[in-house]
């Protein structure tokens, strides 16, 4: 490095100017350069996924929203099922969790025009949910309609009775 280039009264090019403006300009905004940055983390992080050997119908797998309430008496947990009958579905119960597996079957379509679209996912599932409390495994209840998966686990008389409230302080 020559002396000359450290001082500051060095004439920039033009091309140098703008490009400082440019960058002064750009990350003014702190938000604009946390905001690339991430961007810049993101894209670094993702780019080698497709050199891994995952099969590309498992990185985009079918997987249900569910919606789990719970109330004084008993959990509700609530599944998205569009298209799949009670016989696509398994629900099963253990101490602490409840799993809901099953598979959505594609439908066979013809090819019409030269061309062919789908954009439905299909495969197998697994969802389980911890449960916050112990609940009657034998009075449990599971109905599908219209789609929707809803399993209804009345809690036990302990779990009903534990509740307490805590006191709230300020600081």
């Amino acid at each position: 490095m020559n002396f000359k280039d450290l001082l500051p009264w060095k004439k920039k090019s033009d091309a140098e100017e703008s490009k400082e403006v440019e960058i002064r300009r750009k990350y003014s905004d702190p938000f604009t350069a946390l905001h690339e940055h991430m961007n810049g983390v993101f894209k670094d992080f993702f780019q080698d996924f497709g050199s891994l050997d995952f099969p590309r119908d498992r990185m985009f797998q079918f997987s249900p929203s569910i919606d789990v309430r719970e109330t004084d008496d008993e959990i509700l947990v609530s599944a998205e099922l569009p298209g799949m009958t009670e016989e696509d579905i398994d629900v099963s119960l253990s101490t602490n969790s409840l799993t809901i597996k099953g598979e959505k079957k594609s439908e066979s379509k013809s090819e019409e025009k030269g061309y062919r679209r789908i954009e439905r996912s299909y495969g197998s599932f697994q969802r389980t949910v911890a449960l916050p409390c112990e609940v009657h495994e034998e009075k449990a209840k599971a109905v599908c309609k219209n789609g929707v998966l809803t399993v209804t686990l009345p809690k036990t008389e302990k779990a009903r009775s534990s509740k307490r409230k805590i006191e709230i302080k300020t600081a």
